[in-house]
């Protein structure tokens, strides 16, 4: 067996395990627990959680990188290590965010509403943390990386929430009053960081241009896996160790809640034989995918699109101009842009710089 089919079967094992054990987590033990603390004691808890959720996410980044190098190696007992400590890393951090999507369902759910409140004044909270201390586009790049996935994650476990409570039984009044609260709980994330970095860029002194650095940076990590005949992996893997971006938790986080949620889900459908039951599963799949690859393609265009225009070539009908950034004449030198685009290709979300992490 080939290396690069050795570590995709690993990272298979690795999910089955993860999956494996979270079948004999209850949800419903879990969310009446929870349930029957104070608010306090979950408003700390919510902390905690984020605080081991950034902890982990570096973590299982260096160990999947580390079996990924002994994998292609062809070190066996180091693979067999490696594989080992990122099946406990996955399990703890898959563990880890079904509790936290637990506890933002008791939130969503509860009656007075105090904890939701709480939640949302967490993001003012973090604009009060962040606006007056200093910032340097570094930093910044981070604290962008840190947005992205923040943003992302919450759309992701609000929608698992809302296809929860349809499960559950929820009517039209329920689910209107749920996306009130979606809307209100992302809107004050979007707003909370519209505010910090409006501030941050001005008490820095910094360039709103710089925000298209940081695109320009995750382009070329969506366009790289092209020029690099060794990379075996798909074009995201290097903007996930880039944004921290765990994909192997969530992964099995979402699939066991889909799990809970599709016997009941299925008590709504007329009765179907199983047959077509099958028919209707594989043709979800195959739109899944579809839209997975047209996706795929849709960010892999848009960031060949992103680095032509800022090599000057973006209009026109002469010869197309190549998305990679031009190397300097002999002798030549690099444009202030381009030194600066090196220096942050350097950054990453948990890359010390500086003396601190944003």
């Amino acid at each position: 067996m080939s290396w690069p089919i050795a570590y995709d079967c690993m990272r298979g094992a690795m999910m089955a395990q993860c999956l494996w054990l979270l079948q004999h987590v209850q949800m419903s033990r879990v969310y009446h627990y929870i349930r029957g603390q104070s608010m306090i004691k979950l408003y700390v808890l919510i902390g905690m959680v984020e605080i081991f959720d950034k902890l982990m996410c570096s973590f299982g980044q260096d160990a999947l990188d580390s079996l990924y190098w002994s994998t292609m190696r062809s070190k066996k007992r180091l693979t067999l290590l490696n594989f080992v400590i990122v099946c406990i890393q996955s399990t703890l951090h898959s563990l880890l965010l079904f509790v936290h999507i637990t506890t933002l369902t008791v939130a969503v759910n509860s009656s007075d509403q105090a904890l939701l409140t709480l939640l949302i004044s967490n993001n003012f909270a973090e604009i009060k943390s962040a606006v007056f201390k200093k910032f340097d586009k570094q930093n910044l790049f981070q604290l962008s990386c840190h947005d992205i996935v923040e943003r992302f994650k919450l759309i992701l476990f609000l929608g698992m929430i809302m296809l929860l409570n349809i499960a559950h039984g929820g009517d039209d009044h329920l689910l209107a009053q749920f996306l009130n609260i979606f809307f209100l709980v992302f809107g004050g994330e979007v707003l909370a960081d519209w505010i910090k970095h409006a501030f941050i860029t001005k008490f820095n002194m910094l360039q709103p241009s710089l925000y298209e650095e940081y695109s320009m940076i995750l382009a070329r990590d969506i366009t790289s896996c092209r020029k690099d005949d060794d990379n075996i992996l798909d074009h995201t893997h290097l903007v996930a160790r880039r944004l921290a971006f765990a994909t192997l938790p969530l992964n099995c986080v979402m699939i066991r809640f889909l799990q809970i949620a599709a016997p009941r889900l299925r008590s709504y459908l007329p009765a179907v034989s199983p047959a077509r039951l099958a028919t209707i599963a594989a043709l979800f799949y195959l739109i899944a995918l579809a839209a997975k690859l047209l996706t795929g393609m849709l960010l892999m265009a848009h960031s060949y699109t992103l680095q032509c225009d800022a090599s000057g070539g973006g209009g026109g009908g002469g010869a197309r101009a190549s998305p990679l950034p031009r190397s300097p004449a002999p002798g030549g030198h690099k444009s202030r842009k381009e030194l600066s685009l090196e220096k942050l290709s350097t950054i990453a979300r948990f890359t010390l710089w500086r003396g601190r992490i944003v």
